[in-house]
């Protein structure tokens, strides 16, 4: 069940939610407090492609917490189509990213807030600070990490030792 999320059909939930999100392409385009969100969400998307490269592996992740994602990024879909709200759609974007991503739970979760970063609605929230596009670009730049990190060496134990 996970491979078909993953595969062709999380990747088709991926670019059916790029393509909900028109209004994306335009504020990295146009929208001036938008300026170096392409930049963010370069930085942001690195983990996904390196992962899906295979070239940044992670442990099996549970089938459930993708499907749960998935359905959270249909959930936020529809909802961004019947409200006519564009950050929903980029919400769902992320959420269908993020159930490529077979990253441990608080990684996934951190790499998720991070998404906030290259979002119009950041650019809105974050237009009166006077270094929003350095703070936007250090969290994306988090949350990438977040999943570049090696994971936690485990210490050995005790019965293993003798």
């Amino acid at each position: 069940m996970i491979r078909a999320l993953t595969s062709p059909a999380g990747l088709t939930l991926a670019l059916a939610t790029l393509a909900a999100a028109p209004s994306l392409s335009d504020a990295f385009l146009h929208a001036p407090l938008d300026r170096f969100s392409p930049l963010s969400f370069l930085i942001w998307l690195a983990p996904l492609i390196l992962h899906l490269s295979n070239r940044l592996k992670f442990p099996a992740s549970h089938p459930t917490r993708s499907s749960s994602l998935v359905a959270l990024a249909l959930l936020s879909l529809a909802a961004s189509a019947l409200l006519s709200i564009h950050a929903l759609a980029h919400t769902a974007l992320a959420l269908a990213l993020a159930a490529l991503c077979h990253a441990p739970n608080l990684r996934l979760a951190l790499w998720l807030i991070a998404a906030f970063a290259w979002m119009p609605a950041s650019g809105w929230f974050t237009a009166t600070w006077p270094a929003a596009t350095a703070i936007r670009l250090a969290l994306a730049s988090l949350g990438a990490l977040a999943l570049f990190l090696p994971p936690p060496v485990k210490p050995p134990t005790p019965s293993s030792l003798a």
